[in-house]
């Protein structure tokens, strides 16, 4: 028998939908036809249950399949069964208009009584998964994923770099978080992600396909070796690289310019009166992502408030964290919306000349360290690792998103994922972003 079952979500659809009238138009198409307010709850199901058999043919006329189709294929005796979204496609659609939606109901109605006709049987198809995953890289969000995956009972293979350790992670992952903070992180990621078999080296070769992949590894030993994974993700981190201007404000050359990530260094090493005035530039080719953002308040605070004075030249600053801004305007930074021209290295100090954008004046200032906002590139082992897996790079040398919008964490080839920074750093619509332009 063909059956059709309609349901009024909890009786909020009756003022959308003549139930009555599709009832009747529907009544020559159907054998069978039933009106229930909550299909999707257990009196439904059960309801369902006494009046379905396994030789009748059912459309289900409800809501959108991705919330009742789960629950129902696990109830519904039958095997041909189509699905009409009534509350997405026709009663939300067409609001003001009942007679229009109660007719377009019918003729989806009536298209999904001819589908079920043509149906096949369902076939059950076996497919054999390894339920182990390979997690490639020395990144904080590969130690993550293999925590999580641990919890979940699944088997986990961490490949590492060579002589990789604790304070490694510390040291590639340092823009993260506060040092504290990130060592509590490590910490216990380490901790619970110990069950997972580590192994020094390197990925040589791939073959198969999503959920039975075979690897060849090469320890650092030199020893060689086999495994089936179902997955893969990549973990590679990335590296900070000096910015475009570089070279023109002598970095290499003169002592007095430095990294970003050098500069908790030097603050370390500062006596407590031995202030400085310190002048950091934002390239502005470079869009700031929010954890570089965060890094550079983070940093740009502790220097002031060890009595330095601290003046940052950028374009903007994308942050999740408010608080981290507030704290570097409260320790005494000077932000000014603007980028250098020009740099000298003299006696007295680097001599910067400013542009600010927002006064439209040149300005110069002669300050005892220059400090540049690093830039974030891919490790170098990224290149390789893309042409053994067979991956596609982006412009920016990092490996190509699957679809960057609906599926960022996924590469151009199933079955391998990204963790962390292994994929391009900045993407504009991925963050919540919290900007200030400041003189």
């Amino acid at each position: 028998m063909k059956k059709l079952f309609l349901c009024t979500c909890n009786k909020t659809l009756n003022k959308w939908l003549d139930y009555a009238r599709i009832e009747k138009e529907m009544g020559s198409t159907f054998d069978a036809i039933h009106i229930h307010d909550a299909l999707c709850l257990e009196e439904g199901l059960t309801f369902l249950d006494s009046e379905v058999s396994a030789e009748d043919s059912v459309v289900i006329g409800a809501c959108t399949s991705q919330i009742i189709g789960a629950p129902m294929s696990k109830r519904l005796k039958c095997e041909h069964i189509s699905y009409v979204p009534l509350r997405e496609q026709v009663a939300w659609v067409h609001k003001d208009d009942q007679k229009g939606a109660s007719s377009k109901a019918s003729v989806l109605l009536h298209d999904a009584a001819i589908q079920v006709d043509y149906m096949d049987p369902q076939t059950i198809v076996e497919t054999d998964i390894e339920k182990k995953v390979l997690i490639i890289g020395g990144c904080i969000a590969g130690l993550k994923a293999a925590s999580d995956l641990l919890k979940l009972g699944v088997e986990v293979m961490l490949l590492e770099p060579s002589e990789w350790s604790r304070k490694s992670y510390e040291e590639m992952n340092q823009f993260m978080a506060e040092s504290s903070n990130l060592k509590d992180a490590i910490r216990d990621l380490v901790l619970s992600s110990k069950k997972a078999k580590t192994v020094r080296g390197k990925i040589t070769e791939l073959s198969g396909n999503a959920g039975l992949y075979q690897i060849s590894l090469k320890h650092d030993s030199g020893k060689e070796e086999s495994n089936l994974v179902g997955s893969i993700i990549v973990a590679t981190n990335a590296e900070h690289s000096p910015p475009p201007i570089a070279k023109m404000c002598r970095y290499g050359k003169s002592d007095r310019t430095l990294l970003i990530t050098e500069l908790p260094t030097l603050i370390a090493k500062q006596a407590a009166k031995d202030t400085k005035t310190i002048f950091v530039a934002v390239d502005p080719s470079h869009q700031l992502s929010t954890v570089e953002g965060s890094y550079l308040l983070r940093t740009i605070t502790q220097a002031s408030e060890k009595g330095n004075t601290v003046i940052l030249a950028h374009s903007d600053i994308s942050t999740k964290d408010e608080n981290l801004y507030r704290a570097a305007r409260k320790a005494g930074v000077i932000f000014v919306r603007g980028s250098l021209e020009k740099v000298k290295d003299s006696k007295k100090g680097m001599v910067c000349r400013l542009e600010n954008t927002l006064e439209s004046q040149v300005r110069e200032f002669t300050v005892d360290y220059l400090v540049l906002q690093t830039q974030l590139k891919p490790s170098r082992s990224t290149g390789q690792l893309a042409n053994v897996l067979g991956l596609e790079l982006d412009q920016n040398g990092f490996i190509k998103t699957r679809y960057s919008k609906m599926k960022p964490v996924q590469t151009s080839k199933r079955g391998i994922f990204f963790a962390g920074s292994a994929k391009t750093t900045w993407w504009p619509w991925l963050f919540n972003q919290s900007r200030r332009d400041v003189i």
